[in-house]
């Protein structure tokens, strides 16, 4: 292993690892400058024509294929096309090679597959019906806008994006050679797969979304995930990361459901961590695992491999809900899980196997509908449990699967001011909230028996959060006025998920957008940036937007006769910077451009400051030079 870390710089500052993001969404969706040639292909062409206007347009993918040049784009008008997309060449960093279809309808133009070998390519606006291809040696590519029949493959490939596509199929990042034909020369480092809407309806071979051999310092944010477990003959896993560093996963939401039992080795897993995978941060993701299924539905936060221990991974501002435990078959070393949600339909929300080293557990809510909160049968050593909210709806007596929280040992863990609750109990409330070692049930807090016999949770407390929806199947940890949840936490701090907020009529609306603001124009395309507001002022995170465009001016007055965009982008937290791109414009059009935010009660931001922008007659715009690339983490 040490010759891949070494090869491929896993040990970089982690600042360098985006290399300008927003760079690369915005210039790997245009053409890049100034082409050089403009071609065009249609099916009712000939490659003997000249290819230059739309009227003498070659025939086949392939003529464009081998004729395509640093700077040059080819137009793909709709029709069906015999031939792959696969340039012959590499454009450079300032003069790409372009393949653009329709973005607006890309079923319009159909290809049977997009093979991406090659640098500095952008393909966008096509259906392919096979998977979309970027294979070593591909370096600074982007695929984007287009429907994908069979799924994303990288293969080696570094510095690429893969953004707002259908992808029907599963997705993997893997050594050049797919690890199945040696030796391999490449990994996958410092790509992003963003905005994408990715469906497998049958999980197989073995695991949908696929992280390994190496694949490090990669983002995949703002993606929605779907798959279906259909062949109880497949040992699958919806997700799994394996030999993979310092990759981010960011406001995904991921979907997994079964129509068949468990498959060969158990029950089948949404996500799975392993062999030596460390440095992921898991940040605002949503996972809905089992939910419509009545078959198990976990993952595996930690098992076994022949490159050393998981260790080193975040989840931070997480909604995850299963209808099986989440469980560690292996050491589970120096996580840190922090103001998220964890809750389970059926089983302990977690449930950990084997040791748990130095990770803490830091302001979260563990739930569980019929099972224990958390379930821990192996020792610990240097773990902390503060400020939590440990919640079940049915309590089993103490036992090992009784209790809020089973702890298997008493020692080598830190436990304190956390808030336990259970509608359950045998004899006094809260005389189930912690089982221990030889399953003795106790409250928390200081002079109970489980204080006594190990010196925890003095300050903790036994009582309901009142949250804001304690049903599973609709779970919301906000707290509601006299939770015991307030003030909880270590510092006064509250316990749980979420900060207490006072729920009442909600009259404060979102803040206006001041600042909409074009970063960048072209001849089709406008990158749009401004600052988010909050569901309440410039707090929290609004609902929804209605972003809305029209060739006249706009006032508040005839914002509703404005054309909505679609989709409309989603609000992140107020304060943080967002950006959206709008493309199928008309070249050297004057467009007006006005937003508004609204919160979950309905209440509307007033209308944001009026964009005004004229698009270029010609496609005259290079991609942006890197400004922010640095070494701060």
């Amino acid at each position: 292993m040490a010759r891949f870390r070494t090869r491929h710089d896993a040990r970089r500052p982690m600042g360098i690892r985006w290399q300008a993001t927003a760079f690369l969404l915005v210039a790997m969706l245009l053409p890049g400058l100034a082409h050089a040639t403009t071609y065009y292909v249609s099916p009712g062409g000939s490659d003997s024509n000249s290819g230059l206007t739309a009227l003498t347009p070659w025939a086949t993918i392939g003529r464009a294929n081998n004729a395509l040049t640093a700077g040059d784009a080819v137009r793909i008008l709709p029709g069906t096309y015999s031939d792959r997309i696969n340039p012959a060449r590499s454009g450079s960093a300032l003069a790409r090679i372009s393949y653009i279809g329709d973005l607006s309808s890309p079923g319009a133009a159909n290809v049977p597959g997009i093979d991406v070998f090659s640098s500095y390519v952008t393909v966008k606006g096509v259906n392919s019906a096979d998977a979309g291809h970027l294979e070593y040696p591909a370096r600074n590519d982007s695929l984007a806008f287009c429907v994908l029949g069979g799924g994303q493959v990288l293969y080696g490939v570094k510095y690429s994006m893969i953004a707002h596509n259908i992808i029907n199929g599963g997705v993997s990042w893997e050594l050049d050679k797919g690890l199945s034909v040696g030796p391999a020369t490449s990994n996958c480092e410092q790509d992003t797969m963003r905005g994408n809407i990715i469906t497998q309806a049958s999980i197989s071979p073995s695991h949908g979304f696929k992280f390994r051999g190496y694949t490090q310092y990669c983002l995949v944010d703002s993606n929605q995930i779907a798959g279906t477990f259909t062949s109880n003959t497949v040992d699958g896993s919806g997700r799994i990361a394996y030999n993979s560093y310092y990759d981010v996963f960011r406001d995904n939401r991921w979907t997994y459901e079964a129509t068949v039992s468990f498959g060969p080795n158990g029950p089948w897993k949404a996500f799975v961590l392993r062999d030596s995978t460390h440095d992921l941060t898991f940040e605002r993701d949503t996972l809905l695992a089992g939910l419509q299924s009545p078959y198990d539905i976990g993952a595996a936060i930690s098992t076994s491999g022949n490159f050393g221990e998981v260790r080193n991974n975040v989840w931070r501002g997480c909604v995850y809900k299963t209808n099986s435990s989440i469980y560690n078959t292996y050491p589970l070393t120096n996580g840190l899980f922090q103001n998220s949600v964890f809750a389970c339909k059926g089983d302990a929300v977690f449930w950990f196997q084997d040791q748990v080293n130095n990770c803490t557990f830091d302001h979260c809510t563990f739930y569980s509908a019929a099972g224990q909160a958390m379930r821990i049968d192996a020792p610990m050593s240097a773990t902390t449990f503060t400020s939590n909210v440990f919640y079940t709806q049915s309590a089993r007596a103490p036992a090992t699967n009784g209790g809020t929280i089973l702890f298997g040992t008493t020692t080598g863990f830190t436990s304190n001011y956390n808030l336990f609750f259970s509608p359950a109990y045998s004899s006094t409330p809260g005389d189930r909230s912690i089982a221990w070692c030889c399953y003795n049930g106790s409250r928390p807090g200081t002079g109970q028996g489980w204080n006594n016999a190990t010196g925890q949770d003095a300050g903790s407390h036994y009582g309901s959060p009142m949250m804001l929806d304690s049903t599973f199947t609709n779970l919301d940890g906000h707290l509601l006025l006299g939770s015991l949840a307030i003030g909880a936490g270590a510092s006064g701090s509250d316990a749980g998920a979420y900060p207490f907020v006072p729920i009442g009529p909600d009259v404060t609306p979102p803040s206006s957008v001041n600042n909409l603001a074009a970063s960048l124009v072209s001849d089709q395309v406008i990158v749009m940036t401004w600052t988010a507001p909050g569901g309440d002022g410039m707090s929290g995170q609004a609902a929804a937007y209605d972003l809305r465009w029209s060739n006249q001016p706009i006032t508040a007055a005839t914002f509703a006769a404005a054309t909505s965009v679609t989709p409309q982008p989603i609000p992140s937290y107020g304060g943080t910077s967002q950006s959206y791109v709008l493309t199928g414009r008309t070249p050297g059009a004057t467009y007006y451009l006005a937003i508004m935010a609204v919160d979950q009660a309905g209440n509307w931001s007033g209308l944001s400051n009026v964009l005004n922008t004229t698009m270029q007659a010609s496609d005259q715009t290079p991609p942006r030079t890197i400004g922010d690339l640095g070494t701060s983490p």
